[in-house]
Protein backbone atom coordinates (compact mmCIF):
# COMPACT_ATOMS: atom_id res chain seq x y z
CA UNK A 1 0.00 0.00 0.00
CA UNK A 2 1.15 3.36 -0.85
CA UNK A 3 0.13 6.47 1.52
CA UNK A 4 1.58 9.00 -1.43
CA UNK A 5 2.36 12.23 0.47
CA UNK A 6 -0.09 13.50 3.24
CA UNK A 7 -2.98 16.09 2.45
CA UNK A 8 -2.51 18.52 5.03
CA UNK A 9 -5.23 21.00 6.17
CA UNK A 10 -4.18 24.44 6.03
CA UNK A 11 -1.84 25.73 8.55
CA UNK A 12 -4.05 28.80 9.14
CA UNK A 13 -7.06 26.81 9.67
CA UNK A 14 -5.65 25.78 13.12
CA UNK A 15 -3.85 28.63 14.02
CA UNK A 16 -6.64 30.12 16.62
CA UNK A 17 -7.17 27.02 17.73
CA UNK A 18 -4.02 26.27 18.72
CA UNK A 19 -3.27 29.81 19.96
CA UNK A 20 -6.70 29.07 22.54
CA UNK A 21 -4.86 25.85 23.43
CA UNK A 22 -1.69 27.75 24.38
CA UNK A 23 -3.41 30.89 26.34
CA UNK A 24 -5.30 27.89 28.06
CA UNK A 25 -2.75 26.12 28.51
CA UNK A 26 -0.72 29.38 30.34
CA UNK A 27 -2.90 30.80 32.66
CA UNK A 28 -3.69 26.96 33.98
CA UNK A 29 -0.28 26.65 34.74
CA UNK A 30 0.32 30.56 36.08
CA UNK A 31 -2.64 29.48 38.48
CA UNK A 32 -0.75 27.00 39.86
CA UNK A 33 2.80 28.93 40.09
CA UNK A 34 0.88 32.02 41.56
CA UNK A 35 -0.37 29.52 44.20
CA UNK A 36 3.41 28.52 45.04
CA UNK A 37 4.79 31.43 45.24
CA UNK A 38 2.16 33.24 47.58
CA UNK A 39 2.07 29.77 49.98
CA UNK A 40 6.09 29.87 49.99
CA UNK A 41 5.96 33.20 50.85
CA UNK A 42 3.04 32.82 54.07
CA UNK A 43 5.72 30.11 55.13
CA UNK A 44 8.88 32.06 55.23
CA UNK A 45 6.96 34.83 56.84
CA UNK A 46 5.51 32.62 59.73
CA UNK A 47 9.16 30.72 59.60
CA UNK A 48 10.66 34.51 60.59
CA UNK A 49 7.78 35.02 63.23
CA UNK A 50 8.42 31.92 64.74
CA UNK A 51 12.23 32.59 65.09
CA UNK A 52 11.48 35.79 66.53
CA UNK A 53 9.40 34.00 69.03
CA UNK A 54 11.65 31.72 70.47
CA UNK A 55 15.34 31.42 71.51
CA UNK A 56 18.53 30.48 69.25
CA UNK A 57 18.13 26.55 69.92
CA UNK A 58 14.04 26.54 68.75
CA UNK A 59 14.62 28.86 66.39
CA UNK A 60 16.93 26.29 64.69
CA UNK A 61 14.02 23.56 65.18
CA UNK A 62 12.06 25.98 63.93
CA UNK A 63 14.06 26.66 60.50
CA UNK A 64 14.38 22.64 60.18
CA UNK A 65 10.69 22.16 60.61
CA UNK A 66 9.66 25.20 58.01
CA UNK A 67 12.43 23.80 55.69
CA UNK A 68 11.03 20.21 55.86
CA UNK A 69 7.18 21.70 55.37
CA UNK A 70 8.60 24.13 52.63
CA UNK A 71 10.24 20.90 50.57
CA UNK A 72 7.23 18.44 51.45
CA UNK A 73 4.84 21.46 49.91
CA UNK A 74 7.21 21.84 46.58
CA UNK A 75 6.82 18.18 46.69
CA UNK A 76 3.21 18.64 46.63
CA UNK A 77 2.87 21.51 43.97
CA UNK A 78 5.46 19.89 41.42
CA UNK A 79 3.43 16.10 41.58
CA UNK A 80 0.41 18.87 41.08
CA UNK A 81 1.76 20.75 38.22
CA UNK A 82 2.64 17.13 36.80
CA UNK A 83 -0.65 15.35 36.97
CA UNK A 84 -2.49 19.13 35.23
CA UNK A 85 0.07 19.32 32.43
CA UNK A 86 -1.10 15.44 31.61
CA UNK A 87 -4.83 16.00 32.32
CA UNK A 88 -4.60 19.22 29.98
CA UNK A 89 -2.60 17.43 27.77
CA UNK A 90 -4.86 14.17 27.39
CA UNK A 91 -7.58 16.84 26.92
CA UNK A 92 -6.11 18.78 24.19
CA UNK A 93 -5.01 15.62 22.42
CA UNK A 94 -8.70 14.15 21.92
CA UNK A 95 -10.25 18.12 20.99
CA UNK A 96 -7.09 18.22 18.43
CA UNK A 97 -8.46 15.00 16.73
CA UNK A 98 -11.73 15.83 17.17
CA UNK A 99 -11.44 19.24 15.62
CA UNK A 100 -9.15 17.48 12.67
CA UNK A 101 -11.47 15.49 11.96
CA UNK A 102 -14.93 18.35 11.95
CA UNK A 103 -12.54 20.30 9.26
CA UNK A 104 -11.60 17.65 7.13
CA UNK A 105 -15.60 16.55 6.85
CA UNK A 106 -16.74 20.15 6.42
CA UNK A 107 -14.17 20.43 3.73
CA UNK A 108 -15.30 16.78 1.96
CA UNK A 109 -18.45 18.15 2.06
CA UNK A 110 -17.79 21.68 0.30
CA UNK A 111 -17.77 20.60 -3.92
CA UNK A 112 -14.68 23.00 -4.59
CA UNK A 113 -12.67 21.52 -1.40
CA UNK A 114 -13.53 18.15 -2.11
CA UNK A 115 -12.34 18.64 -6.03
CA UNK A 116 -9.20 19.86 -4.55
CA UNK A 117 -8.72 17.03 -2.80
CA UNK A 118 -9.03 14.67 -5.36
CA UNK A 119 -7.18 16.22 -8.04
CA UNK A 120 -4.22 15.75 -5.48
CA UNK A 121 -4.80 12.39 -5.61
CA UNK A 122 -5.36 11.73 -9.28
CA UNK A 123 -2.01 13.90 -10.49
CA UNK A 124 0.08 11.74 -7.66
CA UNK A 125 -0.99 8.84 -9.67
CA UNK A 126 -0.78 9.96 -12.80
CA UNK A 127 3.27 10.50 -12.18
CA UNK A 128 3.34 7.27 -10.54
CA UNK A 129 1.27 4.91 -12.94
CA UNK A 130 3.57 5.11 -15.60
CA UNK A 131 0.11 4.87 -17.90
CA UNK A 132 -1.09 1.77 -16.66
CA UNK A 133 -4.68 1.32 -16.32
CA UNK A 134 -6.18 2.97 -12.91
CA UNK A 135 -9.70 1.80 -11.13
CA UNK A 136 -10.50 5.57 -9.33
CA UNK A 137 -13.02 4.68 -6.31
CA UNK A 138 -14.80 8.21 -4.96
CA UNK A 139 -15.98 7.11 -1.29
CA UNK A 140 -19.50 8.24 0.05
CA UNK A 141 -20.88 11.53 -0.29
CA UNK A 142 -18.63 12.47 -3.28
CA UNK A 143 -20.48 15.40 -5.32
CA UNK A 144 -21.58 14.53 -9.35
CA UNK A 145 -19.41 17.66 -10.04
CA UNK A 146 -16.31 16.37 -8.81
CA UNK A 147 -17.10 13.10 -10.50
CA UNK A 148 -17.56 15.09 -13.90
CA UNK A 149 -14.34 17.06 -13.34
CA UNK A 150 -12.43 13.87 -13.00
CA UNK A 151 -13.76 12.47 -15.95
CA UNK A 152 -12.66 15.38 -17.73
CA UNK A 153 -9.01 15.89 -16.38
CA UNK A 154 -8.82 12.07 -17.62
CA UNK A 155 -9.73 12.51 -20.89
CA UNK A 156 -5.92 13.12 -21.61
CA UNK A 157 -4.45 10.09 -19.55
CA UNK A 158 -2.81 7.96 -22.27
CA UNK A 159 -3.83 4.63 -20.41
CA UNK A 160 -7.19 3.15 -19.79
CA UNK A 161 -9.54 3.94 -16.33
CA UNK A 162 -12.12 3.12 -14.60
CA UNK A 163 -13.91 5.76 -12.36
CA UNK A 164 -16.43 4.29 -9.46
CA UNK A 165 -18.19 5.67 -6.71
CA UNK A 166 -19.45 3.71 -3.53
CA UNK A 167 -21.09 4.97 -0.99
CA UNK A 168 -20.10 1.85 1.21
CA UNK A 169 -16.47 3.47 1.28
CA UNK A 170 -15.04 5.91 3.54
CA UNK A 171 -15.01 9.51 2.73
CA UNK A 172 -11.74 9.85 0.19
CA UNK A 173 -10.30 8.44 -2.69
CA UNK A 174 -8.72 4.99 -3.64
CA UNK A 175 -6.63 4.77 -6.77
CA UNK A 176 -5.27 1.37 -7.77
CA UNK A 177 -3.21 0.03 -10.89
CA UNK A 178 -0.93 -3.08 -10.93
CA UNK A 179 -0.58 -4.27 -7.53
CA UNK A 180 -0.12 -0.09 -6.11
CA UNK A 181 -2.80 1.86 -4.24
CA UNK A 182 -3.04 5.42 -3.03
CA UNK A 183 -4.98 5.65 0.01
CA UNK A 184 -6.54 9.19 -0.19
CA UNK A 185 -9.47 8.45 2.17
CA UNK A 186 -10.33 11.04 4.54
CA UNK A 187 -9.93 8.22 7.74
CA UNK A 188 -6.30 7.37 6.86
CA UNK A 189 -4.85 10.58 5.98
CA UNK A 190 -6.50 12.11 9.26
CA UNK A 191 -4.58 9.92 11.46
CA UNK A 192 -1.55 11.22 9.75
CA UNK A 193 -3.05 14.70 9.97
CA UNK A 194 -3.72 14.65 13.76
CA UNK A 195 -0.67 12.92 14.82
CA UNK A 196 1.36 15.99 13.29
CA UNK A 197 -0.89 18.39 15.11
CA UNK A 198 -0.37 16.52 18.15
CA UNK A 199 2.98 16.27 17.74
CA UNK A 200 2.39 20.26 17.91
CA UNK A 201 0.57 20.23 20.81
CA UNK A 202 3.01 18.35 22.65
CA UNK A 203 5.61 21.21 22.33
CA UNK A 204 3.77 24.04 23.30
CA UNK A 205 2.50 21.64 26.97
CA UNK A 206 6.35 20.76 27.34
CA UNK A 207 8.43 23.38 25.44
CA UNK A 208 12.04 21.65 26.47
CA UNK A 209 11.41 18.19 26.40
CA UNK A 210 12.76 16.18 23.24
CA UNK A 211 9.44 14.98 20.99
CA UNK A 212 9.78 12.09 18.66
Amino acid sequence: MIHGKPVDVEPQQVAVFLDKITRDRDRDLQDIENQKHNKIAQLRREARAASRRVHRQASKQARARQSQMHDRYLATVTAKLRRRRWRVLTDLQQRVVEAVWARMMRAWSDPEHQWKWCRVWLTEARSRSASAPLQINLGKNACPDVKRKINAMMADYPGQFELLKDESAPEGIIIRWADHMLDGTLRMQHEEISERALHRITRIIYPHREVR
